[in-house]
């Protein structure tokens, strides 16, 4: 019985069998480091912003994939003092030198 939230600014919506699924809910926003807006999405909400406005104090897993940004959202956790998930699965993109 857990709950699920996706968050992704560039699709429409859930694929049609995931989105009958009354657990299974959708965002059309980015994830980032602060809350605002941004030249490319109109919404973008940090994650501690974005689980105080679903009343989430805390999460089982975290899964992120945000192209990059991974490393400024991470920052800000670290420098906010929260890490408010028991585990996480992260894609990394690394842009320097190889």
């Amino acid at each position: 019985g857990c709950e699920v939230h996706a968050f992704d600014p560039t699709v429409g919506g859930l694929p049609p069998d995931a989105a009958e699924e009354p657990r299974i809910h959708y965002h059309k926003q980015a994830v980032g480091p602060k809350s605002g807006q941004d030249g490319n999405f109109l919404i973008v909400e940090s994650i501690l912003d974005t689980m105080a406005r679903l009343g989430h104090q805390w999460l089982d897993i975290l899964k992120i994939d945000v192209e990059a940004s991974e490393w400024s959202v991470f920052d800000a956790l670290v420098k906010a003092g929260k890490l408010p998930f028991s585990q996480i699965l992260i894609e990394l993109h690394y842009a320097g030198p190889a």
